[in-house]
């Protein structure tokens, strides 16, 4: 029936009149209402009168085909037809064709039978049969009647895997080692780099209960082909993020605090079989850029020691840089996940603001604060966000994954177009002159993958960014504590910020300044939105680097304040204009090149920066997957799956060795 072809990394199925070709990675199986109530008997359609040995008939094949998707390690969907228990959302076309007619008493939706309720959900009836059941990890859409999507969340689901094509797709995790060897092995490499790095930890669990977790994992999910997408996957946390039991200090130990509750992010976590190692050193409070404001020591990045790791979730890039963890969970507020990203050569995605709960952490600006999820490569970025996401009740800025409709091609002779802008030039003056060498180079390879460039109008971005530090939007840092709290606090935070709060305090800002920077802000976002629109003059992305420079920990020592800020030319705009963004590693650069003298031993990392419009996310993820492709180009994306070791769930691997593929900066010396 089909074929999968390692070449062009499409799904062959023979068809009439000719075989018809499925992108592989874009292409989901959707298995549709195969319900008890409609065959079991004692259910609707047995209750109606419909033949069941008719429709039992196609359970036998639609186990297969769920089995060799699985097998194949690509995503399934599942729908189930029913209404809300008071019926609220039940159309009355459906409740009009189910009512009894000319005195046939005929059961009716609602009515109850031998497996409760009929087609009304949370009943026995409603639910999906054993033999194909849904597994951790995959998707179950509840829809409002037969073939109606219109009121679920099919598509975003969908966008947010980049799935253009529903036939199949799954994925199904392959076992190896068991989680608990994985454990005592990653144990004893975090050890030795405590050695090399010990300022990565604000708590680190012990051997003991990783080891006792791995256990507890295994034992809750022996099938391996039944685990969730995290099983046995390390991770840790930015000790800004609550869990129950365990202090939250965001690094400042006299203001730490016990939390009651975990938050939804560390328990949708944990869920999906997620083995939590730690929690990780920040900027105190999530008030930095440069991972140099913590008085549990300094990080620096997994390049080189001279060199800062970045903030505030300095930790947090570093436990995945150094091969510690598979993923972290930090926070982004201005770039705070991104910079530490592109210093330790890993992924640093922010969602937009509102698609991942931020209940259960302690704000930097509430306003602006978004979740950063540091991962080896976008892959394994994308796992993550779609186990976390999920709009929340109890997060007043929470809000429904629902965008402007956008397509970005996966298939015909466009498949691969996408339009990008980039900054002026005199904004990237800002940068050092590698870096901007570097850039031009990037340029020229996302044109040469199908990117289009288009001019942009680079203002509200430029000034929205000015907004974070220059304006009043400062003064929510502030306005998260007690009039007296800076007064009462002082002598138990960074140096560095004491000067910022206080200088913040000097400006002396009105509400009048306020409200005039919430309407310079929303201006702003609606100039953004015409940017990232569908029409003749937007883009799909836009792409900077992520850092304008990487300086040693001395340079920041030297002038704190103005390098901290200066970290954040590309970034802060992301957060003030509710947009989505992502820092993707580019290559590695001679250190020798960086400091213009030679000599010098090592190469510091390279990161490109794309932002996307607001809830575009799973856009912004495919264009920067080509991106991250075309330094691999001959790989395949089964392929490159298949070149990693995996540790647990469905596609988390360990990142290639950095000498396996050519750096952008090789490529450009070659030219």
């Amino acid at each position: 029936m089909a074929s999968s072809s390692s070449a062009s990394s499409h799904l062959l199925v023979d068809a009439k009149p000719f075989p018809f070709s499925f992108p592989f990675r874009h292409t989901a199986l959707l298995v549709v209402d195969m319900q008890r109530e409609f065959l079991v008997d004692g259910g609707f359609s047995h209750s109606v009168g419909a033949n069941l040995s008719a429709v039992q008939a196609c359970v036998r094949p639609t186990m297969r085909l769920l089995d060799a998707c699985r097998e194949a390690r690509l995503p399934v969907f599942h729908t189930r037809v029913g209404f809300e228990p008071d019926l609220s959302d039940c159309p009355s076309i459906a409740l009009a064709s189910h009512a009894p007619v000319h005195g046939n008493a005929g059961p009716t939706v609602g009515d109850r039978g031998a497996m409760g309720r009929y087609l009304i959900r949370g009943e026995y009836g409603h639910d999906i049969i054993d033999e194909l059941r849904a597994l951790p990890g995959e998707v179950v859409i509840d829809k409002p009647g037969k073939g109606a999507f219109w009121n679920t969340e099919l598509l975003h689901k969908l966008k947010a895997r980049a799935i253009t094509h529903l036939l199949v797709a799954g994925a199904a995790y392959r076992s190896g080692v068991s989680a608990e060897a994985v454990m005592d092995s990653l144990y004893r490499k975090i050890e030795v780099y405590k050695g090399y790095d010990p300022a990565v930890w604000i708590h680190l669990e012990s051997r003991e209960a990783v080891l006792e977790a791995a256990r507890a994992v295994q034992e809750k999910w022996p099938n391996p082909r039944e685990r969730p997408p995290l099983f046995g996957i390390p991770f840790s946390i930015k000790d800004s993020i609550d869990i129950a039991g365990y202090q939250t200090t965001t690094a400042c130990p006299p203001l730490a605090r016990m939390a009651s509750a975990s938050a939804p992010v560390y328990e949708k976590i944990i869920a999906n079989g997620g083995i939590f190692i730690g929690k990780t050193n920040m900027d105190q409070l999530g008030t930095g850029m440069t991972g140099c404001r913590s008085p549990e020591g300094i990080p620096h990045s997994t390049m080189h020691r001279d060199f800062i790791a970045g903030g505030s979730s300095s930790g947090s890039a570093v436990s995945v840089g150094a091969g510690l963890v598979s993923f972290s969970i930090g926070t982004d507020t201005a770039g705070s996940g991104r910079i530490p990203a592109a210093f330790n050569d890993v992924v640093g995605f922010k969602p937009t603001r509102g698609l991942v709960s931020m209940r259960g952490i302690t704000p930097a600006c509430a306003s602006l604060d978004c979740i950063a999820v540091l991962a080896r490569n976008i892959g394994e970025a994308r796992i993550v966000w779609q186990v976390i996401e999920g709009a929340d009740a109890a997060d007043r800025y929470s809000k429904l994954p629902i965008a402007l409709e956008r397509h970005i091609n996966a298939v015909g002779p466009q498949r691969q177009t996408f339009r990008f802008g980039i900054p002026p030039p005199e904004a990237l003056d800002a940068c050092h002159p590698l870096y901007r060498k570097i850039f031009n180079h990037v340029i020229r390879k996302l044109v040469s993958i199908g990117g289009v460039l288009k001019p942009i109008d680079w203002t509200p971005f430029e000034r929205a960014g000015k907004l974070l530090y220059d304006g009043t939007l400062v003064m929510e840092r502030l306005a998260n504590h007690a009039d007296d709290w800076l007064e009462k606090n002082r002598n138990y935070l960074h140096p560095v910020i004491v000067e910022v709060f206080d200088g913040a305090v000097a400006r002396q800002s009105t509400a009048v300044q306020a409200y005039r920077d919430l309407q310079a802000k929303a201006l702003y976002t609606r100039q953004a939105e015409e940017t990232f629109s569908a029409g003749a003059t937007g883009v799909d992305v836009i792409v900077t680097p992520t850092a304008p420079a990487h300086w040693t920990i001395e340079e920041v020592h030297a002038d704190p304040v103005k390098k901290n800020s200066a970290l954040g030319e590309y970034t802060h705009a992301a957060n003030v204009l509710d947009l989505c963004a992502i820092s993707v590693p580019a290559g590695l650069y001679p250190l020798d090149e960086l400091l213009g003298t030679e000599g010098n031993e090592g190469r510091l990392p390279f990161g490109v920066h794309f932002m996307g419009g607001s809830r575009m996310d799973a856009e912004l993820l495919e264009v920067a997957r080509r991106f991250e492709q075309s330094l691999d180009p001959s790989a395949t994306e089964n392929e490159r799956h298949d070149r990693y070791s995996t540790v647990g769930g469905s596609g988390m691997s360990r990142k290639r060795s950095r000498d396996e593929t050519p750096t952008l900066v090789e490529e450009m010396n070659t030219e």
